[in-house]
């Protein structure tokens, strides 16, 4: 495989992954964080707002950066600091902790979703650029699937006994 498809189908793998936790896992946890930490619905997607005011804002300056730097560093240093700040994330017991974490979330999110990706396809590929770029689309596209789909796999026991819970036992016939 050439250099230009592995940068491709790495791409398809950390977008799949970004988009799955910063930007789908809020929606997963939503419930689970409203339990846990007595946050109201509203305080908890306050956060995820924030996050999407603090990436557009983001935007010009790392739109700056990848014309005179290219994406490597920005994407890099970027993911590095979601995972940091998802870690964060777990141990988070106040509202104001909450808020300052999304807001660094969503200046992660200008550095590792779509647009930095774009400009690193834009980069490898001359001659099949659209079908690339395509690629990494549909992929990402994948974690609005994957994510959720994560979460419920993982809450999959407590939902198992709930059920039981509410699934008419059959009588002995």
């Amino acid at each position: 495989m050439d250099r230009a498809r592995a940068i491709l189908w790495t791409l398809c793998v950390t977008e799949i992954v970004s988009w799955g936790v910063l930007v789908y896992a809020p929606a997963v946890f939503l419930l689970p964080m409203e339990q846990e930490l007595g946050f109201t619905r509203a305080e908890l997607s306050g956060g995820f707002s924030l996050a999407m005011l603090t990436c557009a804002i983001s935007a010009v300056p790392v739109g700056r950066w990848l014309d005179r730097h290219g994406p490597r560093g920005i994407m890099t240093a970027g993911s590095c600091v979601a995972v940091v700040l998802t870690l964060a994330w777990s141990r988070v017991s106040t509202l104001s902790e909450y808020y300052a974490i999304w807001a660094g979330i969503g200046v992660t999110m200008a550095c590792v979703l779509y647009q930095p990706a774009f400009a690193a396809l834009a980069t490898w590929f001359t001659t099949e650029r659209r079908r690339a770029l395509t690629i990494l689309s549909l992929a990402a596209a994948l974690a609005s699937t994957l994510a959720p789909a994560g979460g419920v796999a993982a809450r999959a026991p407590r939902l198992a006994r709930r059920a039981r819970w509410c699934w008419p036992r059959s009588s002995p016939s």
